[in-house]
């Protein structure tokens, strides 16, 4: 269950990503999250609760805006940063309370 969040991550991405150039977009996508202070160097894993605290802190999708030019992510991002939230939400991230962490999905 704890790889469920980064299996809905990876197929928002391959989602969007196909609908564009796939290696542009992901990098852009990758860069943009990790560019957040909350994500600067923190390993993409669900055992991590750094990684949690970046997803919280990624969740109101202002990041996704970087990558949405034609070079990049293209019209598809639209529908990706729609539904990010409540689908890594849905996967499992919990930021209640203040505090980041992965959840068991019942």
């Amino acid at each position: 269950m704890k790889f469920t969040i980064l299996a809905a991550v990876a197929a928002l991405l391959a989602a969007v990503s196909a609908q564009s150039d796939p290696a542009a977009c992901t990098l852009c996508l990758q860069s943009s999250l990790q560019s957040l202070p909350a994500c600067t160097g923190v390993e993409a894993s669900s055992s991590n609760p750094a990684y949690a605290a970046c997803l919280c802190a990624s969740l109101n999708g202002a990041w996704i805006d970087a990558c949405s030019g034609d070079s990049q992510c293209g019209a598809a991002i639209a529908t990706f940063r729609a539904s990010y939230a409540s689908n890594i939400q849905a996967a499992g991230l919990s930021c209640a309370n203040g505090q980041a962490s992965f959840t068991p999905l019942a």
